[in-house]
């Protein structure tokens, strides 16, 4: 059943459409890594669903790499950016002084200014989206695991509200009930 329920999701269809970080948006990337700094690869992440998601890897003058994610609020968010961006800094910057595995904020562009688009710009966790693991039940666990270890975390935070467009979502094929389904849909 998880199989067929996580096979159902299309994370391609949840994405927002939006145009890759603009010349602009990766040089303000470049500099807020260091003076002189250059971009030499990007590429769209599978798995944003609620802003487009950009791991860039950006090369200093002496050589040195650094993989960093450029997030844009876009679409129906993108108007409330200037208060979603800082908020999202604020958590960033609270789960550093945690054992909770998180990126480390580099840079914030909350009106648009640099990016074309509210923007956050993060370190780069290794890491995929798995949703059809070869152990469901070892994958579930890892994933309460870890959520015992989030909830458990003291940190300063706004209350966490969910982003994700919820009319985008399909009730899946297989479901025997599809409207319990549409009742638990805003």
């Amino acid at each position: 059943m998880h199989r067929l329920f996580l096979e159902s999701l299309r994370l391609a269809d949840l994405q927002p459409e939006v145009e890759p970080p603009s010349e602009g948006a990766l040089r303000w990337v470049a500099q807020s890594i260091a003076p002189g700094a250059r971009v030499t690869s990007v590429r769209r992440l599978t798995g944003g669903v609620t802003s487009a998601m950009h791991p860039i890897t950006v090369v200093e003058a002496n050589g040195h790499h650094h993989r960093c994610v450029l997030r844009r609020w876009v679409d129906r968010l993108a108007d409330e950016g200037h208060e979603l961006v800082p908020r999202e800094a604020r958590v960033l910057e609270s789960l550093e002084r945690t054992n909770v595995p998180a990126p480390r904020l580099l840079g914030l562009d909350p009106h648009g200014d640099e990016c074309a688009s509210p923007a956050l710009l993060m370190s780069y966790l290794d890491g995929h989206v798995q949703l059809t693991p070869r152990e469901p039940d070892d994958w579930v666990n890892q994933i309460a695991s870890m959520l015992v270890r989030i909830h458990h975390t003291q940190i300063e935070a706004p209350v966490a509200e969910s982003w994700l467009n919820r009319e985008r979502l399909m009730v899946p094929e297989w479901s025997t009930d599809p409207d319990l389904w549409r009742e638990r849909s805003p």
